[in-house]
């Protein structure tokens, strides 16, 4: 039933965010925030290939997350990425959002423990350590 909600909620924001698009700062509502380690599992998909792009390894750390159950200490849980079609949208969410270039080079050459603050149009990110 969780998963459920949390689809029609995402789903819901979605067809409302439709007819128009006024300015991020006044629109965007916050729809959840997690922290997630991203180690090394993340940077690889299930045929053993790395991934190279920051939205790809964020997208692979929530399918080992809710999918594979394949964890992290740090990991949270999430209520909008429990859901495959919503990790679809994980890249076009952060081209959309904040991702500093110091960001995006620890995340894709380290394992940094991240927030992930998700909003209606977009994904920010912010890299702990």
């Amino acid at each position: 039933m969780h998963r459920q909600s949390a689809l029609f909620a995402f789903l819901a924001l979605t067809i409302l965010s439709l007819g128009c698009m006024p300015g991020r700062a006044s629109a965007d509502q916050l729809m959840d925030t997690y922290i997630a380690r991203l180690s090394s599992a993340d940077h690889f998909n299930s045929s053993g290939q790395r991934i190279t792009t920051v939205a790809g390894i964020i997208r692979q750390d929530r399918a080992n997350y809710h999918k594979f159950d394949v964890r992290d200490r740090e990991d949270q849980g999430d209520s909008v990425f429990s859901i495959a079609r919503n990790r679809d949208l994980m890249e076009s969410k952060l081209a959309a959002g904040h991702c500093s270039p110091s960001a995006r080079r620890s995340i894709l050459f380290g394992t940094p423990l991240i927030v992930v603050k998700i909003y209606r149009h977009h994904v920010d990110i912010t890299v702990l350590d």
